[in-house]
């Protein structure tokens, strides 16, 4: 791997997915970190931020909702753009509710790699990060503690 290439956080509860991502993404030049909740991927984002994170939806424990709107009320790692990609269907609801949770672009996965990967340039590329706490401090603080209950409660990956 390139000594500049960007990294590229990858969230995926499907193991044969984040496998087939994971890989792909590398050919495409990133390095790509993988984990399998949205849990992991906050821990992930805080031990080392990536320049892009790419959330699945649907994951147990904590989704790609909760872990998004954690990370951009972290004062920590607010400023890391954040990608919701969905395999379910996308009304204008669900995207709505990802970019009210602070997603910076939302793609699904039935409109293929290239798409992903355009996104990811284009966050990636953008020539400010964006942070934006969506709640006051209050109501962050009261977001952190509920997914680190949640959290406390998930077994530690071997």
């Amino acid at each position: 791997m390139a000594e500049n290439a960007k990294r590229v956080l990858l969230a995926e509860d499907d193991g044969d997915m984040r496998d087939i991502l994971g890989f792909w993404l590398q050919g495409e030049g990133y390095e790509v970190e993988t984990v399998s909740n949205g849990w992991e991927a906050i821990r992930c984002a805080k031990d080392k931020p990536p320049d892009a994170i790419v959330l699945d939806l649907l994951m147990p424990e904590v989704d790609g909702y909760q872990a998004c709107l954690y990370i951009k009320n972290d004062p920590q790692i607010n400023h890391l753009p954040v990608i919701m990609f969905s395999a379910v269907f996308i009304d204008n609801d669900e995207k709505q509710l990802g970019y009210d949770a602070g997603a910076d672009e939302f793609v699904a996965k039935t409109s293929g790699f290239n798409s992903l990967l355009a996104a990811i340039d284009r966050v990636i590329n953008r020539s400010s990060p964006k942070p934006k706490p969506l709640v006051d401090e209050k109501m962050a603080a009261l977001v952190r503690t509920e997914i680190e209950s949640i959290a406390s409660r998930i077994p530690e990956s071997e």
